[in-house]
């Protein structure tokens, strides 16, 4: 993940992904390990990259969570 330079960590708990094209509506993150909790309220596994809906009102970011059963 040190590659990725479009989008930060605030602490270890939330991670932010702006979107830079205001054509776009999806934005590709890669998340790190653990679970995510996107601002839609989505929970997605971590350690992998993903595709969210992203229009451009809405700032993408997700925040760490524990699994939800």
């Amino acid at each position: 993940f040190e590659r990725v330079l479009d989008q930060f960590l605030l602490g270890e708990d939330i991670l932010v992904c702006p979107v830079l094209q205001k054509e776009n509506d999806v934005r590709h993150v890669k998340l790190p390990k653990g679970y995510w909790e996107y601002c839609d309220g989505t929970v997605y596994e971590g350690g992998t990259e993903i595709e969210v809906s992203a229009p451009l009102h809405v700032l993408p970011y997700f925040k760490k969570c524990e699994v939800r059963r």
